[in-house]
């Protein structure tokens, strides 16, 4: 039982329940906000005595309230931890309404939806975003921080205190601690315990497991790491410990600035952080992310069927061979598929088999995929073809996997699938990428693409494995589009 007679199972559940507590606030307070700064507008304008129809001030409000809430969770700002740093969280508020207003006016002028559903009035959406944002930094930055530690004094808000012990660097820790205290219920609700007793082992698997220990023995719920002659083998196993066992820890390391993916709210300059507060993502979060494969999966394959014509007329005009590539590939759990990809190479399979296990063998030893004249991609350039260069600096050669993820085999968001014979190199904590379904594109292909090490590449598949969400596979979504067209790297 927690301070408030709460029972909770698991320690994460602690940060879970301030969270969840958090995110309903945030949402209704958008909700509210968005109908307020357009009842306003539309008064405003056009007075008590409109004759434009209620339904266009409806539809507009569902509008600027679902793009808001699927971009808030896109920008994580429902979380609690937004309230340690206000600056970035009142540039997101405001970006969020940029945005979310650009493209209610997109959609206007593209669709031509009658004024009967929405509204057409600029002077009307001009307002609604002034309003709108100043009211988003009032209440969602400045005021909602302050009224969640009001809830807690007051024994209205049922969350629990969590006590994290601090470990690793302390000069670091106690920056983590000031920043915390920044946030008018973190200074209530969070209590560091700072990691004390014998010496911790040299070697950073044992000293993570030493931490661990320490939690126990301290009664601690969360762990904060401070450390930065960890590896990723000792931070992704103890990782996945933790998740078992529903830890929250956060990680502050310099071993993570060559990775390109953290936690923007915690990190410092000189330390990113990784944190791993994130739930497993719900059934009903499954089945709706299922249907979001299905549909823009089906969409994208009728949009660019011409397209997909086009390329495999050029495929089969400018090379001898078959249109596709055809490769057994693993998948969720660990089960074959057939994996389809636009052929850009020669037809001599076997010449590029070995050449490709070849450079994976190097790769996995710590060659980066971009190290001059040690890669794959530069030794097999005389079996790529003229096409199939172009293909591939786009992605193009990419699109036929459209298919598997409608399907069901593969989803928008993932993994990239392995090759069956490079399972043999894949350490235990690396086969967790294999417990979601492989993806058109995935985590390290935004944020790193093949400039990473393996190790680095597979701790970003593990840290996706582990935080998958709807928000962050729409992030990886809208992210992918300006890594393509500015060709950083390639699959």
């Amino acid at each position: 039982m927690d301070d408030f007679g709460i029972s909770l199972n698991r320690p994460q559940e602690k940060g879970e329940r301030l969270n969840r507590a958090f995110l309903v606030l945030g949402v209704s307070a958008d909700l509210l906000i968005i109908a307020f700064s357009l009842l306003a507008a539309f008064l405003f304008r056009f007075g008590l005595r409109s004759a434009a129809p209620l339904t266009s001030l409806t539809g507009t409000w569902v509008f600027y309230s679902l793009a808001t809430l699927l971009l808030s969770d896109m920008e994580t700002v429902y979380y609690a931890r937004t309230s340690v740093n206000r600056s970035m969280h009142a540039f997101r508020m405001i970006r969020i309404s940029l945005i979310v207003t650009l493209a209610y006016v997109l959609t206007v002028f593209l669709f031509r939806i009658p004024p009967a559903y929405f509204l057409h009035s600029r002077l009307v959406i001009a307002l609604v975003l002034g309003i709108w944002a100043v009211l988003a930094v009032l209440i969602r930055v400045l005021f909602m921080p302050h009224f969640v530690a009001w809830l807690v004094r007051m024994r209205l808000l049922k969350t629990p205190r969590i006590r994290i012990l601090a470990c690793g660097d302390q000069s670091v820790q106690a920056s983590i601690r000031a920043a915390l205290d920044t946030s008018p219920f973190y200074r209530i609700l969070i209590e560091t315990v700072p990691c004390e007793g014998s010496q911790c082992p040299a070697d950073p698997g044992d000293r993570l497991e030493k931490y661990l220990e320490r939690m126990a023995a301290c009664g601690c719920d969360d762990l904060c790491i401070a450390d930065d002659d960890l590896d990723f083998d000792s931070i992704s196993r103890f990782v996945i410990t933790c998740h078992e066992k529903g830890i929250a820890v956060s990680i502050f390391s310099k071993l993570f600035e060559g990775i390109g993916y953290f936690d923007t709210w915690l990190s410092f300059a000189d330390r990113p952080a990784v944190v791993f507060f994130t739930p497993p993502m719900s059934r009903s979060a499954e089945r709706l992310w299922r249907a979001v494969d299905l549909v823009l999966g089906a969409v994208m394959v009728l949009a660019l069927a011409p397209l997909l014509f086009l390329i495999s007329l050029l495929v089969k005009s400018t090379s001898p061979g078959p249109v596709l590539f055809k490769q057994k590939r693993v998948g969720l759990g660990e089960k074959p598929f057939t994996f389809l990809k636009f052929r850009s190479m020669t037809s001599d399979v076997s010449g590029n088999v070995k050449a490709h296990k070849a450079y994976f063998e190097q790769y996995v030893k710590g060659v980066a995929a971009d190290d001059d004249g040690t890669t794959f991609k530069k030794r097999d350039g005389g079996r790529v073809t003229p096409v199939g260069r172009i293909l591939r600096k786009a992605s193009l050669d990419e699109l036929p996997q459209l298919m598997s993820v409608v399907r069901g085999t593969m989803s928008l968001v993932g993994p990239r699938p392995c090759i069956p014979y490079e399972m043999q190199y894949y350490k235990d904590w690396q086969l967790y990428r294999f417990t979601v379904k492989p993806g058109l594109t995935g985590i390290w292909q935004v944020y790193g693409r093949s400039r990473l090490p393996f190790d680095a590449a597979q701790f970003l598949d593990l840290c996706y494995a582990l935080k998958r969400s709807i928000g962050l596979n729409t992030r990886l979504l809208l992210k992918t589009m300006p890594v393509i067209m500015l060709g950083k790297g390639g699959y």
